[in-house]
């Protein structure tokens, strides 16, 4: 099932972005998460089977300065790697819209690196209508870089 990310999901929400390549600890996680949390413009969904977190997706409800309408920002998505291909992403970014269109947002983005192992990824994304517009790039401010 899909449901609303928690405080107490912070060891699995770990596990996933250490999945998703950005090794996190249980710790790490808490102190970001509870952050996130408390912003009424970030939103968490889990997809959660027999009490084990399979996936999740992250968002930001952002405003344009080009544009009048607003946006979904997916800042990160992940589905455990023995669970892909089952339609959890998908169900994940169904969700997303749904959240999406009840803020009144236009579109929903994501970046995603061009790393060669993410090609199959850029595929599914294509494939469930989503469009190529740009190139990202990200500078780091602190001596601890965080952005691959």
């Amino acid at each position: 099932m899909i449901r609303k990310a928690e405080l107490e999901d912070v060891g699995e929400l770990a596990r996933l972005m250490t999945v998703l390549s950005y090794p996190t600890t249980k710790q790490e996680m808490a102190v970001r998460f509870a952050k996130i949390k408390m912003k009424t413009d970030y939103q968490t969904y889990v997809y959660e089977e027999n009490e084990r977190l399979l996936g999740m997706i992250g968002m930001v409800h952002g405003f344009r300065y080009e544009g009048n309408d607003t946006y979904i920002r997916v800042v990160a998505v992940v589905v455990d790697e023995e669970h892909r291909g089952k339609g959890i992403g998908k169900q994940l970014f169904d969700q997303a819209e749904k959240w999406g269109k009840a803020k009144g947002a236009g579109a929903v983005i994501l970046n995603s690196g061009n790393r060669p192992e993410r090609a199959a990824t850029h595929s599914v994304y294509e494939h469930w209508g989503f469009v190529k517009k740009s190139t990202g790039f990200a500078k780091p401010l602190k001596q601890e870089n965080t952005f691959q």
